[in-house]
């Protein structure tokens, strides 16, 4: 049985976000969830997205509002088990050392072009999650296991000294 993944994007760019949303809704057994700030998408991370894909420079012409790096930061702080996909038109050298100085999982340059490219890393990232999934599943029966044979053993002790 597969497992529904959750997809976070946050991109103040209508177009862009439109585009990627269209994209990503192709992917099997995966809901998309758009947002236009990082404040938008944080009031919602507690529902543990799988990834987040997000836009470096998230610009509003109303306010001051975090951007894509401290949102990579509070993720990587408050929900570790999150991936992150950065995305910019920004390919500057400059900026892409300052992005994976903060280890998102991959940094894009922002083009319609790379649009199939996210496909293939959110396919590299749910193929990881369910081995993590599969492992931890692994793990939780062995214990059980364990637990069973040990209580078995005990009370066969039990009856030994009674």
């Amino acid at each position: 049985m597969a497992t529904t993944r959750k997809i976070f994007i946050v991109d103040g760019d209508t177009r862009y976000r439109g585009m990627l949303e269209e994209q990503l809704d192709k992917i099997d057994d995966a809901v998309v969830f758009s947002f236009y700030s990082a404040e938008e998408c944080i009031k919602v991370m507690d529902s543990e997205p799988d990834v987040v894909i997000v836009d470096l420079y998230l610009e509003s012409q109303f306010k001051q509002v975090m951007d894509g790096l401290e949102l990579l930061s509070y993720i990587n702080a408050s929900f570790p088990q999150t991936d992150v996909i950065i995305m910019s038109s920004d390919d500057t050298l400059e900026t892409a050392q300052k992005v994976n100085a903060l280890s998102p999982f991959d940094y894009i340059i922002k083009t319609e072009s790379n649009l199939s490219r996210i496909n293939s890393i959110l396919q590299i990232i749910f193929r990881h999650k369910s081995l993590e999934d599969n492992v931890q599943m692994y793990k939780n029966s062995f214990y059980l296991v364990a637990l069973f044979i040990g209580v078995c053993l005990l009370s066969a002790g039990c009856a030994v000294v009674f």
